[in-house]
């Protein structure tokens, strides 16, 4: 009976820290190009990954709430691509949870920009 008590007694501790005001991000590479350098700044706090490739994830980072959206610096083999988030109004601001920004490169016109999509896992 002790054993039991003190295994509730662990798993609730444990999911009620999973669930302290935090997010866990992650940064996930949906082009078909190889990322050399991707650096984020979420909130204030800068992350820097190395050789992100097509189709990967990064490991998940803790920050204490984060938009759904971020300054991002991408480079790859042609060029250097920026996210700047500026004058967004209404967005949602995550202080718990997951989260995960899918970065995906877009072509339009002779003009490649960077396009963020962010996603919250149902469970």
């Amino acid at each position: 009976m002790r054993f039991i008590s003190f295994l509730a007694f662990t798993l609730s501790f444990h999911f009620i820290s999973c669930k302290s005001n935090q997010v866990l991000l992650k940064f996930s590479n949906k082009s078909s190009e190889e990322f050399k350098e991707v650096l984020v700044n979420v909130q204030g706090r800068e992350f820097n990954f190395k050789n992100l490739r097509s189709g990967e994830a990064t490991p998940r980072v803790k920050v204490k709430g984060s938009y759904p959206y971020c300054y991002t610096r991408v480079v790859t083999e042609k060029d250097t691509l920026y996210f700047m988030p500026i004058d967004y109004v209404g967005e949602k601001l995550y202080t718990t949870g997951k989260l995960t920004m899918q970065f995906l490169i877009i072509q339009t016109e002779g003009r490649r920009t960077l396009e963020i999509d962010a996603k919250r896992p149902i469970f």
